[in-house]
């Protein structure tokens, strides 16, 4: 078991299930830029993995209440030990989901984070595991497409999502065409958020019409 630290706060994970939240994920929130479009209150990390960015907002108290959704099961384990060790039950609560399918709660979120999967296409030569499928791959934006038909109903006028995405996978013209209808697009921002790899990286800033 590994753990991140945040100041006194420790996040438990196992290595398979950074999807690149300790690195370019919490950079990109802690970008100037991004900061300021952070709002407080109540917070989801959709794509959670064991919550990186999530617990990230609620260390920088962003989020008064978090929500974690992620639908690989196996997060949940290390999510609530970093829960029960750092006391934040009353605060923060986990649910493994397809994007919505399994979360009903009656909530307007005032930030969505996430680091999707961000891949359109199959990767070549195949995937070491199910879980880095699951991190990677996101086949024809179908993730994508059924996050944004399915979120309105969790936001109002003022909520705000903030993804961060490979420009190798899903562009930002794709994202652009995708809302066009429904969104506005409030700010993109380009950066390797000090990843050591080849990629390079976008957040992308929406707000309902």
């Amino acid at each position: 078991m590994e753990e991140y630290n945040i100041d006194k706060f420790k996040i438990f994970y196992h290595k398979n299930l950074d999807g690149g939240g300790t690195t370019f994920g919490i950079n990109a929130l802690d970008s100037v830029n991004v900061k300021k479009q952070i709002k407080s209150g109540n917070i989801l990390e959709m794509c959670s993995g064991p919550g990186f960015m999530g617990f990230w907002t609620y260390c920088n108290e962003y989020a008064k209440k978090l929500f974690l959704l992620d639908i690989n099961s196996e997060n949940e384990e290390y999510i609530n030990k970093t829960i029960d060790y750092n006391a934040t039950e009353d605060d923060v609560k986990f649910k493994q989901s397809n994007v919505f399918d399994n979360f009903s709660d009656d909530i307007i979120f005032d930030t969505i984070v996430s680091n999707p999967p961000h891949f359109k296409t199959q990767r070549p030569g195949g995937y070491r595991s199910d879980n880095e499928k699951l991190i990677s791959l996101d086949e024809n934006m179908e993730f994508h497409i059924k996050f944004f038909n399915d979120v309105k109903k969790f936001m109002d006028k003022d909520s705000r999502i903030i993804l961060v995405e490979n420009c190798d996978g899903v562009t930002e013209e794709d994202i652009r065409e995708l809302t066009k209808n429904n969104f506005r697009v409030e700010l993109v921002e380009y950066n390797k958020y000090e990843w050591q790899g080849k990629s390079t990286f976008y957040t992308i800033i929406l707000y309902l019409l």
